[in-house]
């Protein structure tokens, strides 16, 4: 399978294992899709309370598993802006995506536009993802000024 092929189909595991629906969330759904050391460095955002950098497969799980099982349901679609950038070790996506869903503890829902990169490399033949930079507000085509 070329590498843009199969960066397509780790984007897409990426994509299934965010869009929890109604099920109980787990980091378990990412099996080795994420490299699991202190390796991986994530620009995300959650709350105002948690740090937006991330060092490290540990500290990512820490921050991701309470916020995601504050949520139910929660579903996440990729848009058709999907760019992969695909070498021999390491492999670029980008793309906007929506996310939605229902805060269990009071209803309050929620619906938002996002940016994200993801930055794949090559380990021994499993591409994982070393760097992961989720933003918002999506502002496509905005008048410059």
């Amino acid at each position: 399978m070329k590498s843009q092929e199969t960066i397509l189909a780790r984007v897409k595991q990426w994509e299934a294992a965010w869009n929890v629906g109604s099920d109980e969330f787990s980091m378990d759904r990412f099996k080795d899709l994420y490299v699991k050391d202190e390796s991986l460095v994530a620009y995300d955002l959650t709350s105002p309370q948690t740090p937006s950098i991330l060092r490290g497969y540990e500290q990512y799980v820490r921050v991701w598993q309470p916020f995601m099982q504050a949520y139910s349901p929660w579903n996440i679609k990729i848009n058709d802006d999907l760019v992969i950038h695909a070498g021999d070790e390491i492999s670029v996506a980008t793309f906007t995506w929506k996310a939605w869903g229902t805060v269990k503890a009071d209803g309050q829902e929620i619906s938002t536009e996002l940016h994200a990169t993801l930055v794949f490399e090559n380990h021994n033949g499993i591409w994982q993802i070393v760097h992961e930079h989720i933003s918002t507000p999506v502002r496509d085509n905005a008048s410059i000024v």
